[in-house]
């Protein structure tokens, strides 16, 4: 009894107007969209000015053409779907338009949701491709494949987005009237269907990505170990044959580049590692509760503006740790960890040499005595 009780205060608790336009209604506030917006369209035009300007290193050119892509789908996303969110605000959260604006807005929302994981799970299977078939990526998969793919993501998200133009599916007002997103509180089964495959499709793409990026980084760790503890006999019967001063020579180029490519190959890894967590962290809430919602048809609708608010901050952060991430500062940052291991090296040297003083002078007492 008491457990029904308490169930019915919890959900009559969400059951709130969609159409309450009082200043106090939970929720409603213009600054988290405008803290979100400036963050974001700020992060996402210096990460394109870093993108552009900087060298394209001929074995990362591919990745980076799916960065520049997702930074794009970023920023293009915030610009189209964030002045509707405004001009309702300024409304008294009156939805501008009427019903063809919210449709569109529904539209774009849908596009750029479902485009991201897409263009993120294509660079975790660039990777995936650069490290487990490497013969097959460096010959076949070229920058064209990877403009391409950003390319067909485009046109697939577009031609399932658009179908509840055409009556499969449904673009509604949501909470607190500021947003249009496909209904997902609806008992109609076109409708329910359509919002089980998008959520589904979302869901399998951070599953693959997940699934990449832990194969590419055991392959990294299990390739870094076997080059850490196997001589290398090719090049050390070539060197065999040379002057002692070729094979400083080739010793040092090589050593050099193996290096260097080590550091790019891990440098994206943790770029893309991050990138997924962050995705997959904003993300899937959302997704996880529109399946939730189609599931028990219940309407939790402070939920539904959480969780469209935690999916949004995705499009912010995406370019801030491009920035905070990209290999100048991963290269310093890697300078200032092996200059501190040195440090606390020498120091701890320098205290076991010191116990060590006493030892020797009291060996030495008991040899004279």
């Amino acid at each position: 009894m008491l457990l029904n009780e308490f169930e019915m205060e919890y959900n009559d608790s969400f059951l709130i107007n969609i159409n309450d336009t009082s200043l106090n209604a939970a929720g409603a506030t213009i600054v988290s969209p405008v803290l979100m917006f400036l963050a974001g369209v700020g992060g996402n035009i210096l990460a394109l000015i870093i993108l552009y300007s900087r060298r394209n290193d001929v074995r990362t050119i591919k990745f980076y053409h799916l960065i520049k892509g997702l930074v794009w789908t970023d920023l293009l996303g915030i610009l189209f779907t964030t002045p509707s969110v405004f001009a309702s605000y300024f409304n008294n959260r009156q939805w501008v338009g009427g019903d063809v604006h919210c449709r569109l807005h529904g539209l774009v929302m849908a596009c750029f949701g479902m485009a991201t994981p897409f263009i993120i799970c294509a660079m975790a299977f660039e990777r995936f491709l650069a490290l487990k078939y490497v013969f097959f990526y460096s010959s076949r998969f070229t920058s064209g494949i990877a403009k391409g793919c950003i390319l067909a993501v485009w046109i697939f998200v577009f031609t399932y987005c658009i179908l509840p133009f055409i009556g499969f599916g449904k673009f509604e007002k949501q909470y607190p009237g500021t947003w249009c997103f496909f209904d997902f509180h609806s008992s109609k089964i076109d409708e329910k269907i359509y919002g089980y495959i998008y959520a589904s499709i979302n869901l399998l793409l951070i599953l693959l990505m997940i699934t990449c990026n832990a194969h590419v980084v055991y392959t990294l760790a299990r390739t870094r170990f076997k080059r850490r503890y196997t001589p290398n006999r090719r090049e050390s019967a070539v060197m065999s044959h040379m002057a002692l001063t070729e094979q400083e020579v080739l010793v040092s180029v090589s050593r050099h580049m193996r290096k260097r490519s080590r550091d790019l190959e891990i440098h994206m890894i943790v770029f893309l590692c991050a990138l997924t967590s962050v995705f997959t962290i904003c993300w899937a809430p959302f997704m996880v509760h529109i399946m939730s919602t189609l599931i028990t048809g219940k309407q939790h609708l402070l939920l539904d503006l959480a969780a469209v608010r935690l999916a949004s901050l995705n499009q912010t952060l995406d370019p801030w740790l491009y920035i905070l991430l990209r290999r100048s500062l991963f290269v310093a940052l890697k300078k200032k960890v092996i200059s501190l291991s040195n440090v606390v090296r020498c120091f701890k040297k320098q205290i076991i040499h010191i116990l060590a003083i006493p030892n020797k002078a009291m060996s030495t007492s008991l040899i004279y005595h």
